[in-house]
């Protein structure tokens, strides 16, 4: 059974994975301060699997020295720690996002251009750029998602989240 470490398990999208990844496998969560060496330092990299989903994820965030902070050096800080104590192979999914993209109305490919227009999606490419680096030394598997408008029950916040409060609560899609 594999052994999973899922971060920002609190999260809108950990909250998800959670909850649907415990039945089948081993997961634990990270509950501490992505930004935290202190915090990090007491992960043990044991894992099969990391799956980072931990971000300061508002696009209308005016605090972009704590969204670069979280987004951008807590990932850095994250592997780090793993590829320098982990012993063998192991698999690190990266939540990105379709921020990175250029806006556009045809539909995306992952060969499409990353010009990011908000300062969000910015953090979240140069944690990819982050990311493929190490991969590129370490040689572990990696995975980069890129989803976009995720939508679902427990939803707080957001312009998906706005944009659904304003339906007609008569909808028969809600």
């Amino acid at each position: 059974m594999y052994k999973i470490l899922l971060t920002g398990a609190r999260g809108f999208v950990g909250k998800h994975l959670h909850l649907g990844l415990q039945d089948e496998y081993i997961v634990d969560t990270f509950d501490g301060d992505i930004t935290s060496l202190s915090d990090i330092r007491n992960i043990v990299p044991e894992y099969d699997i990391y799956i980072h989903c931990a971000a300061k994820s508002s696009v209308n965030n005016s605090d972009h020295k704590q969204m670069w902070k979280v987004n951008l050096e807590g990932t850095e800080n994250l592997i780090k720690h793993i590829t320098e104590r982990q012993v063998t192979q192991f698999q690190f999914i990266f939540f990105s996002s379709a921020t990175v993209y250029t806006p556009t109305k045809v539909p995306r490919t992952e060969i499409f251009p990353t010009v990011p227009i908000s300062e969000y999606g910015r953090t979240k490419l140069e944690a990819e750029k982050s990311l493929r680096a190490a991969h590129a030394d370490w040689g572990f598997r990696l995975a980069i998602l890129r989803p976009c408008a995720i939508v679902g029950k427990y939803m707080t916040h957001g312009i998906t989240k706005d944009l659904v409060d304003k339906l007609p609560t008569d909808n028969p899609l809600l």
